[in-house]
C-alpha cells in the first residue's frame, strides 16, 4: 500500500517538473520512460490504467502518452513452461495431444495474458491466449489496494471524490477488469460481435474453438493482417482513407446501432489487410450503452458539429445527474467555450473527443455526475478517433462521423421500432383532438399498441407487398411519372408499349448488372439501367437523341424533385443556417442513395458560402459510359443537380464529370 503511494508521489511530482521543462528538455527527459517502469514494476491492474492514460493526450503531455503506448503490446513475456502448465490443467490434457504443433515463443504479449500460435489435431490454425498464472489472484489484491486509497481519499476530500464520481470510475475500471479475466465470458462476447455484423463482410472477427477454451485459456482461429504502423507504410492514400472511413462506420454502429463497443481499440488489437479488411483482436474490455444513452449521444454528436451548442448541451446534461450544489450556468459557460475552440482551431490541437472528455470533466467540476458506462463510452470513442489520426493524419474525425450518424439516425428511424412507437403513441390524440400529448404511462408498449401497429401493417405495407411479389417494386415507383410524361408526347397505345417494352428489356438487362456493396446503389444501378431501357426505346418509337434525352430527363426530375424534398425537410430540422441546410442537405443525398463505398466522396475546401466535393466513382455514369451513351447521362442524371440545387434555394457550379470522361464529378454547392 505505502509502496503505491510512494511511487504515486513520485510520479507525480516528476510531471509537475517535466512541466516546466523547454520543449527539448522534455525530448530528452527519462521521466515518462520512469513511468512506464514503474507500472510494470507494480503489476497488471497498474499496467492496465497506463494504458488508459496512453490515449489520454488532455491529461498527459505527448511524450508521456507516446511511453506508455509501449504498455499496449511492450509487456514481458513468461516462459513456455508456465504455458505448457497452464493449459494443461486447464484442458485436462497434454499439449501434444491438443495441438500438433504449438509455437513456444509468443507472437504477443499483455499485462494479463499472452498469446501463441499453433495448429489443433484436425488442422486448424489457431491463436491460443493464454492467462498469466496467478494472476487474477494478483488483480483482486491490487484492485482492493486501490479501493482503500480511495476510501482515503475519500475521508480527506469527500466532496471533490464525489463530484469527480471516482467511485463510479473505479467500480467500473473494477468490473471490466475482472471481466478481463474470464476468457470464457470473452469468448461469448466475440461471438456476440460477430453476430452484430454478420452482414459485413470487410470486418472480421476470429471464430471461437470452445472444446480448445476454458475462463483462462481462450482458443481462437488465427487471424493476420497488417499492424497500424505497417499499413499506414505500405497502403496508398486512397486506401488508407477508405478504411478510416470504414473504421468509422464500425465503431459507430457500435456505439448507436448496437450498443455493444469494442472499448480498447488501440493499433495492438486491430488489424488492416490489403484487400480491405478489417481485423478485431481482444475483447476483454468491451461496454454496452442503453437505447436512450445511444440516442442521447447521436443528438449530442449531430448538434456539436452542426454548431448547434444550446441542443448539444441540452443532451449532454441530460445523460448525467446533477447535485443538490449543480451550478448549470457555470457548466453551460465552460460548455459553450469548449464548443467554440472546437470550431476555432485546427484538428490536432482541439478534436472533437478530446472536447467531449473536457465537457465531462466541465461537468464533474459543476456538480454532474456521469454514469459509469458513459465514462468508457469516452474512453472508447478517444481511443478509436486516436486510430483515425494515425491512420489518416488528414482526416477530421466529426467530419468522417457526421455523414454515418446522420445514415445511422436514418436507418433506425427507418429499420427499427421508432415510427411505430411514435405513431401508435401519438396517433389516436393527434386525430381526434389534433394535440401531441406526451406519454403518461411507464409502459410504451402493450397490447393495444400492437394491435393498431398490425392494423397498419395489414392494411398499407401488405398490399404494397401483393403488388410488388408480382411487379418490379422500381418500376411500380416510376411507372406513374413515367406514364405522366409519355403521355405528351404519345397516345395511349405507344405509351403502353414504351412502358411495356422498357420493362421486358430492363428484366433482360438486370440480371448482369453488377453487385453493389449498398442499398442504394443497388437502386440507383437498376434506375440508371431503366433509363437506359426507356431511351432506347424512345429511339425505337421514332424519337430523334435531343428530343428522346428531354423525356427522359422529365420523368428523372418528376422523381428527384420528390426525393430531394427529404434531405431538406431533415435539414430545416437541425438548422436555421442556409449553408448548414445545404451540407446536411447534400450529405444525406451522399449517405442514401448514392452510398458509399459504391459511390467515392471527397469534401474540398471552399469559402463559407459553398459546400464543395467531388465524386471519384460514379456507378451511374459508369453503367452509362458501359452503355456507349455517357452523354446521355450528363444531360439527364447529371443535369438534374442543378435544378435541385435551385430548389433547396441555391445553385451548382460544375466543370467535369465522369460520364463525359473527366476522372472527377465536382460538385460546387453555393447559397444565395
Amino acid at each position: 500500500m505505502w509502496r503505491i503511494i510512494m511511487i504515486g508521489i513520485k510520479q507525480l511530482t516528476r510531471i509537475r517538473r517535466f512541466s516546466k521543462l523547454g520543449e527539448e528538455e522534455k525530448e530528452l527527459s527519462n521521466y515518462p520512460d520512469k513511468l512506464v517502469n514503474d507500472l510494470l514494476e507494480l503489476g497488471p491492474v497498474f499496467i492496465k490504467i497506463g494504458q488508459i492514460l496512453s490515449t489520454r493526450t488532455d491529461m498527459l503531455p505527448t511524450q508521456y502518452t507516446n511511453a506508455l503506448q509501449r504498455l499496449q503490446e511492450g509487456v514481458p513475456f513468461f516462459e513456455y513452461r508456465e504455458v505448457k502448465e497452464i493449459i494443461e490443467t486447464e484442458l485436462s490434457q497434454p499439449i501434444e495431444d491438443l495441438f500438433i504443433f504449438f509455437a513456444k515463443e509468443p507472437i504477443a504479449a499483455a499485462s494479463l495474458a499472452q498469446v501463441h500460435i499453433g495448429k489443433t489435431i484436425q488442422g486448424d490454425e489457431v491463436a491460443i491466449k493464454v492467462q498469466r498464472k496467478g494472476v487474477k489472484s494478483k488483480v483482486i489484491q491490487d484492485l482492493k489496494r486501490l479501493n482503500k486509497l480511495l476510501d482515503i481519499a475519500r475521508f480527506f476530500a469527500p466532496n471533490r471524490i464525489r463530484k469527480m464520481n471516482l467511485l463510479n470510475g473505479f467500480l467500473e475500471f473494477k468490473r471490466y477488469t475482472i471481466q478481463e479475466l474470464d476468457y470464457l465470458k470473452e469468448g461469448e462476447t466475440i461471438e456476440r460481435f460477430a453476430h452484430n455484423f454478420s452482414n459485413w463482410e470487410d470486418i472480421v472477427f476470429p471464430r471461437v474453438f470452445w472444446p480448445y477454451s476454458s475462463d483462462k485459456v481462450l482458443t481462437m482461429e488465427r487471424v493476420q493482417g497488417l499492424r497500424l504502423k505497417e499499413a499506414i507504410e505500405i497502403l496508398s492514400e486512397q486506401e488508407k482513407s477508405s478504411l478510416n472511413i470504414r473504421l468509422a462506420e464500425m465503431e459507430l454502429k457500435m456505439f448507436i446501432s448496437d450498443g455493444l463497443f469494442h472499448a480498447d481499440l488501440h493499433p495492438g488489437n486491430i488489424f488492416f489487410r490489403e484487400d480491405g479488411k478489417i481485423v478485431l483482436l481482444d475483447f476483454g474490455m468491451f461496454g454496452e450503452l442503453t437505447k436512450e444513452e445511444r440516442n442521447r449521444f447521436v443528438l449530442y454528436w449531430l448538434s456539436v458539429v452542426n454548431n448547434d451548442v444550446k441542443k448539444a448541451f441540452y443532451h449532454f446534461k441530460k445523460q448525467c445527474k446533477e447535485l443538490n450544489n449543480a451550478d448549470e450556468e457555470a457548466f453551460y459557460k465552460v460548455f459553450e467555450e469548449l464548443a467554440n475552440s472546437f470550431y476555432s482551431s485546427k484538428l490536432k490541437e482541439v478534436s472533437i473527443t478530446k472536447v467531449y472528455i473536457k465537457m465531462i470533466e466541465a461537468g464533474v467540476k459543476f456538480g454532474y455526475i456521469f454514469p459509469a458506462d458513459l465514462l468508457l463510452h469516452a474512453k472508447a470513442l478517444t481511443t478509436a478517433e486516436a486510430l483515425s489520426f494515425e491512420l489518416a493524419p488528414n482526416a477530421h474525425y466529426e467530419k468522417i462521423t457526421k455523414p454515418i450518424i446522420l445514415k445511422e439516425l436514418t436507418r433506425l428511424i427507418i429499420e427499427g421500432d421508432i415510427i411505430k412507437e411514435r405513431v401508435t403513441q401519438t396517433m389516436p390524440d393527434f386525430f381526434l383532438l389534433g394535440e401531441i400529448v406526451p406519454s403518461l404511462s411507464s409502459n410504451t408498449k402493450g397490447v393495444e399498441e400492437d394491435l393498431m401497429f398490425s392494423i397498419l401493417y395489414e392494411k398499407i405495407f401488405k398490399s404494397i407487398k401483393n403488388y410488388t411479389d408480382k411487379n418490379d417494386i422500381i418500376f411500380y415507383l416510376i411507372k406513374h411519372f413515367a406514364e405522366k410524361e409519355l403521355r405528351m408526347h404519345f397516345n395511349e397505345k405507344v405509351t403502353d408499349i414504351i412502358l411495356n417494352n422498357t420493362l421486358i428489356q430492363y428484366k433482360n438487362k438486370e440480371p448482369d448488372l453488377s453487385k453493389q456493396k449498398s442499398l442504394g446503389a443497388s437502386i440507383t444501378i437498376r434506375m440508371a439501367c431503366y433509363s437506359v431501357a426507356f431511351y432506347e426505346n424512345l429511339i425505337s418509337i421514332g424519337k430523334n437523341k435531343e428530343e428522346s434525352i428531354k423525356i427522359l430527363y422529365n420523368i428523372c426530375w418528376s422523381i428527384y424533385s420528390k426525393m430531394g424534398d427529404l434531405p431538406m425537410l431533415i435539414a430545416n430540422v437541425f438548422s436555421n443556417d442556409k449553408h448548414k441546410r445545404m451540407e446536411i442537405a447534400t450529405q444525406i443525398f451522399r449517405i442514401f442513395p448514392f452510398s458509399s463505398p459504391d459511390y467515392i466522396w471527397e469534401d474540398v475546401v471552399a469559402d463559407k458560402n459553398t459546400v464543395a466535393f467531388d465524386c471519384k466513382q460514379c456507378r451511374v455514369a459508369d453503367y452509362f459510359v458501359e452503355n456507349g451513351i455517357g452523354d446521355v447521362c450528363y444531360n439527364t442524371w447529371c443535369k438534374l443537380d442543378f435544378a435541385l440545387a435551385e430548389k433547396w434555394g441555391g445553385k451548382l457550379e460544375r466543370k467535369g464529370s465522369i460520364a463525359n470522361g473527366d476522372k472527377i464529378c465536382d460538385f460546387r454547392w453555393m447559397t444565395t
